[in-house]
């Protein structure tokens, strides 16, 4: 049973809590996520079938307006269903009511705001990457958190890649240490999802439709699996750093959580 951590923990005790956490989410989580993978599967497989393997064929797709309204509309149902994810999994950690209606709600106010964080987050990143790749990599774990910032702390999106790096700042190898966990996890399920998704489309025959729906299926399928996942672990790891660096306040709103 998952409650939230009142003292700072060892790595092993914040993987720990993430799990309790997980196993708590997923059965509030799994329909936003399931809704999310399987919204995507729609424009995913128009997009594999619009354009092929051809450059040339690809290279025209990039001009259709057709493509960019279903890459627009993957855009959109990825981030908002997300969010919603992450506003599920924060009222089961803080033990307040919601529903599924509420969060995907709560999905579109936000999306604005979390889609400008990713777009700073991925180009400060990729950035770092060019200036021989040890500062992308510093970029990548220390704004991490702006995502979960801007659903919990209902914050402008420069505001919460800057809390996320001074939340990090001096605990950035610890950060890693439990991200890249929770990324082998995923990681390996990921690999067993290829393994299943290629024999059934090997078993169906090798025609592109059957193969690339049947692996879009897969993939809305682990996201239900994978979501709650990602969100349980950025929760884990927010809860453990807001603790180190402001563990007054949150004891205070634990306290009077159990006193509710």
């Amino acid at each position: 049973m998952y409650s939230l951590p009142t003292a700072p923990k060892t790595i092993g005790g914040v993987l720990d809590d993430i799990f309790k956490l997980y196993a708590a989410v997923l059965p509030v989580c799994w329909p936003i996520a399931l809704t999310r993978g399987l919204l995507i599967v729609i424009p995913s497989v128009f997009l594999a079938l619009q354009l092929g393997s051809d450059p040339t064929t690809i290279m025209a797709g990039f001009t259709s307006p057709v493509f960019w309204i279903c890459y627009v509309a993957l855009i959109i149902i990825s981030v908002v269903f997300s969010i919603a994810v992450l506003v599920r999994a924060l009222d089961v950690a803080e033990g307040r009511d919601g529903s599924f209606a509420a969060a995907i709600s709560r999905g579109f106010v936000l999306f604005p705001r979390t889609f400008l964080a990713s777009f700073l987050y991925g180009l400060a990143v990729g950035f770092g990457m060019v200036l021989l790749v040890v500062p992308g990599l510093y970029l990548l774990v220390s704004l991490c958190l702006s995502g979960v910032i801007i659903v919990a702390e209902d914050i402008p999106a420069l505001d919460s890649l800057s809390r996320s790096r001074a939340l990090i700042k001096g605990d950035w190898w610890r950060t890693a240490a439990v991200l890249s966990i929770a990324l082998i996890v995923a990681y390996l399920l990921l690999i067993c999802v290829g393994v299943v998704a290629g024999f059934i489309g090997g078993f169906m025959g090798a025609n592109l439709m059957v193969t690339t729906v049947v692996q879009n299926i897969v993939t809305a399928l682990l996201n239900v699996v994978i979501t709650p996942l990602y969100a349980s672990t950025i929760l884990g790891v927010y809860f453990d750093l807001k603790l180190r660096k402001e563990g007054g306040d949150l004891a205070h709103r634990v306290a009077a959580l159990g006193q509710a």
